[in-house]
């Protein structure tokens, strides 16, 4: 007969609803139950060794028996779990609290509010920003100035202006013996193709381009009267230095020449050896040095001297000091308006000459490319012709005359 004891269990149901069974419980009742059914089985023969009555004593002897074993039984089980310690038991969650947290949007009022405050914050982001702007402008504009500053007495230093001076000077030695232009010479002679033509003004423009990293710009593109007006400090022939230029102002004799501002028609450089200068004067004439800077020309008259320093040059001051003429550069790049007579067309096609060397191939398909467009023309003129237009119905292609012509003599 099974006991009571060894039906109980303890269960847990914890908040998804499973069943736990602790085997402590389980192990303990079924050592109990066992011991319990050896003790009554003692009993019962006891009871039969002891019995000498009739049935029917024997039968309430047994059943008090059994109630006395059922009894202590249950009395020891009571006991044992009495003695284990009792569980925790964890209530379900009921469906209202089983989120682990909620979120409260609360009410209007308070989403006005906060609405209010975000766009305060970004008004006071967007003034602190532009506050910073304004502070990094100032910043940047007072750096520029200290450095501007620097660089200004970088450039007035005395020493690096006199070397520069002799720079400027050595540079317009080297160029001695340079043409003053083609079309006066003839092409029986070779200086007819000379590489390179300089005139009066042409000599400064070109030794100034090419030490224009050492003096700090790119001279404009104009002749002596944007010179004259670029050079503000005036001297006299005694307080001339190395480098410095002398203009002339003059009247050209023929009412055609074109008149020139401020009417300076020419331009050398002082060599700092008495009244010796460095410059291109003749028509057919080469830079060389002069003894002295006055001459007679046959060009024009009533000449007037003009001393003029290259200090401003020399400090990296380019601009036009003349309120008449502000001498505007028509583009950054002096060699895009250059004509055949400047300074530039040397280095232009120069340049062209090595890109042809550089890259024949280019050359081969401009070649194929003028084909081409030949032979595309011819048919169209063949296409008149109905011998031209049965050909090309046949073959499926469009042949010029030359290119048929050609092909019949093979034949």
């Amino acid at each position: 007969m099974p006991s009571a004891v060894e039906a109980e269990q303890s269960i847990y149901c914890d908040e998804s609803g499973k069943q736990n069974q602790t085997d402590v419980i389980l192990d303990a009742n079924e050592d109990t139950s066992s011991s319990s059914a050896e003790d009554a089985n003692e009993d019962e023969e006891c009871n039969g060794e002891s019995a000498s009555g009739d049935d029917g004593s024997d039968i309430e002897d047994e059943s008090a028996s059994t109630a006395s074993s059922s009894t202590s039984e249950e009395e020891s089980v009571a006991d044992f779990q009495a003695d284990l310690p009792t569980p925790a038991v964890v209530p379900a969650a009921s469906p209202a609290t089983a989120a682990a947290f909620f979120i409260d949007f609360g009410d209007d009022q308070d989403a006005k509010s906060t609405s209010t405050t975000a766009g305060s914050r970004s008004s006071a982001l967007q003034k602190s920003f532009q506050t910073y702007l304004r502070r990094k402008k100032k910043d940047l504009k007072r750096e520029r100035k200290l450095a501007k500053k620097l660089q200004l007495t970088r450039l007035r230093d005395p020493d690096r202006m006199w070397s520069l001076r002799m720079k400027f000077l050595d540079r317009c030695r080297h160029y001695f013996g340079v043409p003053y232009k083609r079309k006066y010479w003839t092409e029986s002679d070779p200086e007819y193709n000379s590489p390179l033509f300089l005139d009066c003004c042409g000599l400064v423009r070109r030794v100034m381009y090419d030490l224009r990293k050492e003096f700090g710009f790119r001279i404009g593109p104009w002749n002596q009267a944007y010179m004259f007006d670029t050079l503000p400090i005036r001297l006299t022939e005694e307080t001339m230095q190395p480098g410095d230029l002398v203009f002339i102002e003059a009247v050209y004799y023929s009412e055609t020449a074109k008149k020139q501002k401020h009417n300076m028609v020419h331009v050398e450089v002082w060599l700092g050896d008495g009244p010796k200068t460095i410059g291109a004067r003749w028509q057919k004439g080469k830079v060389q040095v002069f003894d002295s800077y006055k001459f007679v020309s046959t060009s024009y008259h009533s000449q007037v001297h003009h001393f003029c320093s290259i200090d401003t040059w020399l400090q990296g001051i380019c601009r036009s000091f003349c309120s008449e003429h502000p001498w505007k550069r028509p583009s950054s790049n002096p060699a895009s308006r250059s004509n055949k007579y400047s300074i530039f067309t040397a280095d232009k096609s120069q340049q062209q000459q090595q890109n042809q060397q550089q890259n024949p191939a280019k050359k081969n398909r401009r070649k194929k490319k003028k084909k081409k467009k030949k032979h595309a023309e011819q048919a169209l003129e063949s296409m008149a012709d109905g011998a031209a237009a049965e050909d090309s119905a046949a073959t499926g292609k469009r042949k010029c005359k030359n290119c048929r012509k050609k092909r019949q003599s093979e034949i």
